[in-house]
């Protein structure tokens, strides 16, 4: 069973002191309330809608909602003594107890930031049972009341109230069967296939060994009775629920019904939507492009499409073109994102739920069949909006809105993160369940702008302004503050941050403890570690998209730097024990220990690019730095041995370098080290020219690169035969030396602390 948050144990603690029942669990819904909960004029009710939940992606915004009214408030009491006074009239008794049971739970979410304390939690539950005892009435003595499709939408009802209000997985599972059964035998396929999706969702809590053959078996059976479009969204059902980190090319395949013009466009366009998902997962961001290219398309072949699927393409999308680093595509997206929110802003997000929740209609055979996918709403959508747009912004080398995006995303996650865990007048409405989720998104996505935030004034400024946040949730991981299910749901956020702090520490010249963090780095980024199934189905309830799996993807990234980092740290200590003058047995060990260490990780970020790296080839900036990193190695090995040149690695770096755009101080220190490798006069001249044309020293960081390409201009002489060029050389150096010589004092005596 999935672990309950340390929010719903805290509600469960409070609730066993309130319940007037005797076990939590069961809701006893017969037994008789002392205590009134909410009123409801007497009405009668029609028909009711047939659908299903399916889990998909989400992410919230902000609502602009009216405050509550209470004067629907009003005492009542629902006994059998009432009850037994309208036995004269029982088809208006059954539709006024489903009517109640309806609003007895719409006024629990409405109640639900009550819960953070204990009265309010006591009134939520109190509600949710009063809507199981209305229920339990009518199966009890009005079933033969209900028409079969009504009688099946009751215990589907019950079922859906006992799994996601109280995680009874006994009863929600005993009273789905009931509504299949009943759905079966009567011919009712939209109430069937509703009922067979939440035994999916019992299942993927209580036994998920079971959950694969059940969805395989209904799907085939779908196929088998000729409703494509049913079995598709068990396909659907198949990929959200079962994935892990080992299935994601089975999974994809069983996305293949997107190509069949013949399927609905609303399951083709989600079926798209979840492939980029899992392609941004694996790293291969160009065929992601080609989905949402193609989902693109099939949105034009819909009548309606959704707000809410538009802001899932353009967010894929915009991360897409930060994987790939499409400055031009990019910036269309953004725009797209910011026009799609002051619209919705204009417009009071009215066609978006508070829960975030999107039904999806689709017609079949014997009518329609209508389920709800549960994405993000308008204020999540906001927050993770600012973020993405502030990450965009980095990469293209604009600190300033980068900097402004990131404190609107953290402020906006801060905000809510406050208002989620107090009581506020508000008519905010979800489960209790969810507000965990929605606390844990905004959490992320604030510790995500804490951590570019940090590492931006790192680049822009030399400074680790902020980096007190970074150690207090590493603090909190190092202590085994969080939960087993909160380090799931966090998982993919400790590697960026102890890489952050191993980088802060050799900043300052704590060596030791960088290399112990690096080394955690490279042991949570291995390619022999595997997230266990659990753990990526939390992470996938939190409901992002790809556009946070392909930023946890980056993990893989981290282990590469990582090794850099490391190696770097043994090659300063290798030499520094080298230059030593103590002839001591336990310096000549450190000596051979560091030179050991040095030379097995130098052929580790050797061998790094045979070996089968999950989105390595696909990022093409990413496979610059690491090719310019591996160069520089070969070029400055460490003994004459190892400075041999490689001609095939010199041209795949050629290769990266002139036929794509890059970050302009990744590709002048590519073109540097280009240069550190030629081989003759008119290469090194050429060279340098194209490293002159792109040196930028709007930075620290493009002032100290350009120091490097004139000291090795200098090196070459390549003003031996121009003395005016050498003068110039010659001057250019002086200068950038005296505008960075703070910071490689800086540097020095961090080093010289150790």
């Amino acid at each position: 069973m999935k672990p309950k948050s340390q929010f719903e144990r805290a509600y469960e603690e409070k609730i066993r002191k309130i319940l007037v029942t005797d076990e939590l669990s069961e809701f006893s819904a017969l037994e008789s309330e002392s205590k009134s909960v909410s009123s409801l004029p007497p009405s009668s009710v029609g028909g009711f809608e047939e659908t299903s939940n399916e889990v998909a992606d989400v992410t919230e915004i902000d609502s602009h909602l009216e405050e509550q009214d209470t004067s629907e408030a009003m005492d009542i009491s629902i006994t059998p003594e009432f009850l037994s006074e309208q036995t004269k009239n029982p088809e208006f008794v059954c539709s006024w107890l489903l009517y109640s049971a309806d609003h007895f739970l719409d006024q629990a979410h409405k109640s639900v930031l009550a819960t953070n304390y204990v009265e309010g939690t006591s009134m939520y539950y109190r509600f949710v049972k009063a809507a199981l005892k209305a229920l339990h009435m009518v199966v009890s003595d009005y079933l033969t009341v209900l028409q079969p499709a009504q009688a099946a939408k009751v215990y589907y009802q019950m079922a859906k109230v006992y799994l996601e209000e109280t995680e009874d997985c006994g009863r929600a599972e005993q009273y789905a069967k009931k509504a299949m059964a009943i759905s079966a035998h009567n011919g009712l396929k939209s109430s069937r296939v509703a009922a067979e999706l939440l035994y999916a969702e019992i299942l993927d809590i209580s036994d998920r060994e079971l959950l694969e053959p059940f969805l395989t078996e209904r799907q085939e059976l779908h196929q088998q009775e000729g409703n494509i479009d049913v079995s598709c969204s068990f396909k659907l059902k198949r990929v959200a629920t079962s994935l892990s980190a080992h299935n994601f090319s089975s999974r994809l395949k069983l996305l293949n019904f997107t190509e069949e013009t013949s399927v609905d466009p609303k399951l083709r366009s989600l079926g798209l939507l979840w492939k980029a998902k899992l392609l941004l997962a694996k790293g291969a961001a160009q065929d992601a492009a080609q989905a949402l290219h193609q989902c693109r398309g099939v949105f034009l072949q819909m009548k309606d499409v959704t707000s809410q699927l538009k802001a899932m393409l353009y967010l894929q999308n915009l991360a897409v073109s930060i994987h790939i680093y499409d400055s031009k595509h990019g910036q269309k997206w953004v725009q797209k994102l910011t026009d799609l929110i002051h619209r919705e802003e204009n417009d009071h997000w009215s066609s978006w739920n508070d829960d975030g929740s999107i039904t999806i209609s689709l017609a079949i055979k014997s009518g329609s069949l209508s389920f709800s996918l549960h994405w993000i709403a308008p204020d999540e959508l906001v927050g993770l909006f600012h973020l993405m747009s502030g990450i965009f912004s980095l990469s293209e080398s604009d600190p300033d809105r980068a900097k402004q995006s990131l404190k609107v995303s953290y402020q906006t996650a801060e905000r809510h993160i406050s208002a989620l865990t107090s009581h506020q007048v508000t008519n905010r409405s979800f489960k209790i369940s969810h507000l965990t989720k929605k606390i844990v998104r905004f959490s992320c996505i604030k510790f995500l702008a804490a951590f570019y935030q940090v590492w931006l004034s790192f680049m822009s400024e030399s400074d680790f302004g902020g980096i007190k946040i970074i150690y207090a949730f590493i603090d909190s991981y190092n202590q085994e503050n969080f939960t087993q299910e909160e380090l799931w749901y966090y998982h993919f956020l400790i590697a960026p941050f102890l890489y952050l702090s191993a980088l802060h520490a050799q900043s300052q010249g704590e060596l030791n403890r960088a290399k112990y963090y690096f080394m955690k780095v490279r042991k949570l980024c291995s390619l022999d570690t595997n997230i266990p199934t659990g753990g990526v189905q939390l992470q996938n309830s939190l409901g992002f998209g790809g556009e946070l799996v392909s930023l946890a993807c980056s993990q893989r990234e981290l282990f590469i730097y990582s090794t850099l980092h490391l190696l770097n740290i043994a090659e300063y200590e290798f030499r520094s024990l080298s230059q030593g003058k103590n002839a001591s047995p336990q310096h000549e060990q450190a000596i051979q220990k560091t030179r050991s260490s040095l030379a097995s990780l130098h052929a580790e970020m050797t061998s790094i690019a045979e070996t089968s790296l999950t989105g390595f080839s696909s990022t093409h900036l990413f496979s610059l730095t690491y090719k310019s990193a591996l160069a520089a190695y070969h070029t400055n090995g460490i003994d004459d041995t190892e400075k041999n040149l490689d001609d095939d690695l010199k041209t795949e770096l050629e290769k990266l370098v002139f036929e794509n755009t890059n970050p302009q101080n990744v590709e002048l220190l590519a073109l540097y080290i280009l240069l550190r490798m030629a081989v003759s006069l008119d290469q090194s001249k050429r060279l340098y020219g194209k490293c002159t044309r792109r040196i930028s020293k709007a930075d620290d960081n493009g002032r100290i690169l350009s120091l490097f390409v004139y000291l090795e201009a200098q090196r070459r002489e390549l003003g031996k035969h121009d003395p005016a060029k050498g003068e110039k050389i010659k001057r250019k150096i002086e200068a950038v030396r005296e505008c960075i010589h703070h910071k490689f004092e800086k540097a020095r005596s961090s080093v010289l602390q150790v």
